[in-house]
């Protein structure tokens, strides 16, 4: 008789094989320029995303008449994360299995930089944080329909 943690190591080797088939059948099936965005993966980055941009809105919230240097370093380093993670999510010249995100990445990225370069200018100008902070209704309204036609 098979004793349990046989059994155990047995199906652990079992699964480590299957798991590391799958990327080298994605490796050999996908070209090189493309990137395999897991599904974990985009929604942790868009978690972060959707954090960085609260922590945004609440310090726009909160800044009385002129924002202190603290308020707009707090602004600058968040874009500055998002920015970071807009690149782990295709942005460029990368294609991914994940097409919302091939249309309309490199657009969300460009519009974090310029956000961000208005806000280091001489003088800053924080109109465009407020308006990154609604630019994720444009791809997510489609997401959020979806939801109430399928219950």
């Amino acid at each position: 008789m098979i004793s349990k943690t046989k059994l155990i190591i047995f199906f652990a080797a079992v699964t480590a094989i299957a798991v590391s088939g799958c990327a080298i059948v994605r490796q050999t099936t996908y070209p090189p320029d493309f990137t395999y965005l897991e599904r974990k993966t985009v929604t942790t980055s868009m978690q972060r995303l959707a954090m960085s941009l609260d922590k945004i809105d609440r310090t726009l919230q909160a800044i009385n008449q002129l924002p202190t240097q603290s308020q707009r370093q707090t602004i600058i380093s968040e874009l500055n994360n998002m920015e970071q993670i807009s690149d782990t999510l295709g942005a460029g010249t990368q294609r991914t299995n994940h097409l919302l995100i091939d249309e309309n990445i490199d657009r969300f990225r460009s519009d974090v930089i310029s956000t961000r370069q208005s806000i280091e200018a001489e003088e800053s100008n924080y109109y465009l944080a407020g308006k990154l902070v609604g630019s994720c209704t444009g791809c997510h309204l489609l997401r959020y329909d979806e939801l109430i036609l399928s219950n």
